[in-house]
């Protein structure tokens, strides 16, 4: 029997229960080797091998490194036909990357088949152990690289992440492994970390002639919109009394096109620019726009 709709009870458990694997997915804990040694016993079982030996790295790139060294000191690629005999048992699928699988990475999709049981959906005994084994293993690394009699595990990074659950950090790196590797990210904009480190290094001209677009946009995002506005020919669209309401203004950046802006004062003084809709018709509309309201509901606050 198909299963259409979620009962109430179903629908409030939901969001429990995806707040559940997300802890999961983001969980800085360190593995804790007895049971990801247990689980991994179990995936080798399922294709009819004996336990691996277990290799704990800190870092996905730390891991890749010791598989180089093993493989230019013994002159032997040790292969991958592990790799693609346990992921097409447990789950059946191929992925991106052909030498490692995804642990806590790919806890989604777990996510999902464990969510369907737990509301009724029936699984065959075997493809229900299948499943224990993967989240067993998912649970405790990140990315793991399963060869003949040996298996390498990476432990899980520290992150840091913006209300929208994109990664981003102002102050350092978004994702940081023990061993130093590091990410700079900027609300889910992967950037170059000198951006983060020596504010000196990016300046409005770099931010506006950098080649990739989404890099770009990040970039004068960290400089602050108002620090770019003064290296472009900006249109006044509409200037309030009030400073503190603003200036409405239109300017051509590079590449992008059109877009509206509106510059304010704050009530500490410091001047600052926020993107606006390109519908805005006034300086007090736009303003409005940024507290979700109408020109008319808008009773102006103090920005801090």
């Amino acid at each position: 029997m198909t299963i259409q709709k979620l009962t109430p009870e179903q629908e409030k458990y939901l969001p429990i229960f995806r707040q559940e694997y997300l802890d999961i997915a983001l969980s800085t804990k360190k593995i804790d080797r007895q049971k990801l040694e247990n689980a991994l016993a179990d995936a080798y079982e399922v294709i009819g091998k004996k336990k691996p030996i277990l290799v704990i790295l800190q870092s996905p790139y730390q891991a890749m490194m010791a598989i180089k060294f093993i493989e230019v000191f013994t002159k032997k690629d040790i292969g991958d036909k592990l790799r693609d005999q346990l992921w097409n048992q447990l789950r059946g699928q191929s992925i991106w990357n052909q030498n490692f699988l995804w642990g806590s990475h790919d806890i989604y999709w777990i996510a999902w088949a464990r969510f369907a049981q737990n509301i009724g959906v029936k699984l065959e005994k075997e493809t229900a152990r299948h499943l224990d084994i993967m989240e067993r293993i998912s649970r405790e690394c990140e990315w793991w690289w399963p060869y003949e009699g040996i298996c390498f595990v990476s432990e899980k990074p520290e992150t840091k992440w913006d209300d929208n659950n994109r990664l981003h950090a102002e102050r350092g790196p978004a994702v940081r492994y023990e061993d130093g590797y590091e990410l700079y990210a900027w609300h889910g904009v992967t950037i170059p970390g000198q951006w983060i480190k020596d504010k000196n290094s990016l300046t409005p001209q770099i931010a506006l002639k950098h080649p990739n677009m989404e890099q770009r946009r990040a970039a004068c995002e960290i400089l602050g919109w108002a620090n770019i506005l003064k290296e472009l020919d900006a249109k006044i669209i509409d200037q309030d009394a009030d400073p503190q309401i603003g200036v409405l203004l239109e300017v051509n950046i590079p590449d992008i096109g059109k877009e509206n802006f509106l510059k304010v004062l704050c009530g500490t003084g410091r001047e600052f620019a926020l993107p606006v809709p390109p519908d805005m018709k006034t300086a007090l509309q736009a303003n409005a726009w940024t507290w979700a309201l109408e020109d008319y509901e808008y009773k102006p606050e103090v920005r801090t």
